[in-house]
């Protein structure tokens, strides 16, 4: 019988990895991200759909916009 082989260790398994650090954000971008993701989302997207439909009944309508 041969022994069992030892396992070796993985290099640098013990090691974490850290993101780098994340770069500033503009409040200009952060807030035109924020108006991105509520668009892109389900309650944006019906929202931005009732202004449209109320826009096009007024305009339907023949009520000034």
């Amino acid at each position: 019988m041969t022994p069992p082989e030892s396992p070796e260790p993985e290099p640098a398994s013990h090691e974490r990895f850290t993101p780098p650090p994340a770069e500033p954000v503009s409040q200009t971008e952060a807030r035109s991200n924020f108006f991105l993701a509520v668009v892109l989302s389900g309650a944006g997207c019906l929202l931005v759909l009732l202004v449209v439909l109320a826009l096009l009944l007024t305009g339907a309508v023949g009520m000034p916009l």
